[in-house]
């Protein structure tokens, strides 16, 4: 046996520890050229609840998607945790055995606890996206999850429980309280009031809803008000709110595609219309308009879309958009013509937070413009965007304040930062890097 298979064989069948971990660091002078080693610690992690979707075929929908999965930290103890969405199935479930989401308590060993019950979250039936965010700015991340049925918002106690408010802040059901097949959701302060505004997006004949967050732990339904009430076509899934003019007013993308991508079977032919993109513009008064046919060629095209995720990929000072496209080839849509507005980019790096940050807030005020954002993980529809933070700052030259709360609690306030660069920031250091371009 070699250095490499005995190596394998110790990380999969061994737990997880610090002394472990010292012994399994390979070095390329002893093994060669340096290729990466992963193992799957799940099970050893205490990563053991099945994701269950049943179902005796797959002719249904809701048996050929999955449930999303949440990284973030929700005791504030600075140790990311793990929440996973659980599907159902067409099928009866013996009592007490019925699929549920999973919350697993980081022990800030290696391992997890599932804390589930103890958290309050157990709850049955067709998740499907999941978003984390402080939608009350208290202090400790809530989540949003998406169902076929009824939106959950779980508020977060800040004692390691949870209690549901998806009906009383009204996010569980649509204008019309009916219930909806939501798919893919995103959070962004639509209107700079400081508060998290809400996006999901849902089943074929049915708008993304917009819900716009009152404060106090209540949201209106404005899908209509907004302008988004006529989008309607096709089945909705990807989600992002993105600045495309970098004016400092969050605009809105959204992946259309059919649920059976075209020409698999004689079925479900191949269309002409088999989805695609659209793009709605914040015109800054509470409404979005839609803009897709005048966006340029990128936006012209068919294609079954699902994922999207977004971020400056080229360093041009622009939010560009990659979405995953069923039995075809991605979709990277880049600004060719920016606007001659000014941004700011901003990576935090945790120290006593967790390094990435996750659960972490930025406000930025530039101008008149006051905005918030958070970093997240997980979004969309099942994707991850740049953890880096883009703002748009309009025509100022800087920003007059910046204010990073950090995830434990700890807040840093960084004066007249310049604007068109990527800044680093760190926990209670300060800026340690800036590029510009």
């Amino acid at each position: 046996m070699n250095r490499r298979t005995f190596l394998c064989r110790l990380a999969r069948d061994a737990a997880l520890s610090p002394e472990l971990l010292g012994q399994l660091k390979l070095s390329a002078s002893t093994v060669g050229p340096y290729l990466p080693h992963y193992v799957d610690l799940a099970a050893r992690a205490g990563l053991t609840s099945p994701t269950i979707i049943r179902g005796s075929t797959k002719d249904f929908l809701l048996t050929t998607t999955g449930g999303g999965t949440a990284v973030f930290d929700y005791d504030n103890d600075e140790w990311p945790d793990i929440f996973i969405v659980n599907g159902w199935g067409p099928v009866d479930f013996p009592g007490g055995q019925e699929p549920t989401n999973h919350l697993y308590k980081n022990n800030g060993d290696g391992t997890f606890t599932d804390v589930t019950a103890k958290a309050g979250l157990v709850k049955h039936g067709w998740g499907q996206g999941v978003c984390a965010g402080d939608y009350d700015n208290d202090g400790f991340l809530d989540l949003f999850v998406t169902y076929y049925g009824q939106n959950v918002l779980y508020h977060n106690n800040g004692d390691g429980t949870f209690t549901e408010m998806g009906l009383l802040a009204g996010v569980a059901f649509d204008l019309n309280g009916r219930p909806q097949a939501g798919m893919g959701v995103d959070t962004a302060d639509i209107d700079g009031d400081g508060l998290l505004d809400v996006v999901k997006t849902n089943f074929s004949d049915e708008p993304p809803t917009l819900y716009h967050n009152e404060g106090k732990g209540f949201f209106a339904d404005a899908t209509f008000p907004s302008g988004l009430g006529s989008a309607t076509e096709s089945v909705k899934w990807g989600v992002s709110f993105l600045d495309v003019d970098n004016d400092g007013w969050p605009d809105l993308i959204i992946v259309n595609g059919p649920i059976y991508p075209p020409g698999i079977n004689p079925r479900h032919p191949k269309t002409g219309n088999q989805g695609g993109a659209a793009l709605f513009r914040n015109t800054g008064s509470g409404r979005f308009r839609e803009i897709t046919p005048s966006a340029g060629p990128g936006f012209s095209g068919s294609a079954c879309g699902r994922g999207l995720a977004v971020g400056d990929i080229f360093h041009t000072g622009q939010v560009d958009v990659v979405i995953n496209n069923i039995n075809g080839c991605p979709t990277l849509l880049h600004n060719q013509l920016p606007a001659k507005n000014n941004w700011l980019l901003i990576k935090l790096l945790g120290a006593r937070t967790n390094r990435s940050a996750l659960g972490s807030r930025v406000m930025v005020e530039a101008g008149s413009r006051r905005q918030i954002q958070e970093v997240r993980s997980g979004g969309s529809f099942c994707s991850q965007s740049d953890l880096r933070l883009h703002f748009g700052l309009g025509k100022a030259s800087r920003a007059e304040r910046l204010e990073v709360r950090w995830l434990g609690g700890e807040t840093q306030v960084l004066n007249r930062v310049a604007a068109n660069r990527l800044v680093t920031i760190e926990e209670g250091k300060g800026i340690v890097a800036e590029h510009s371009w």
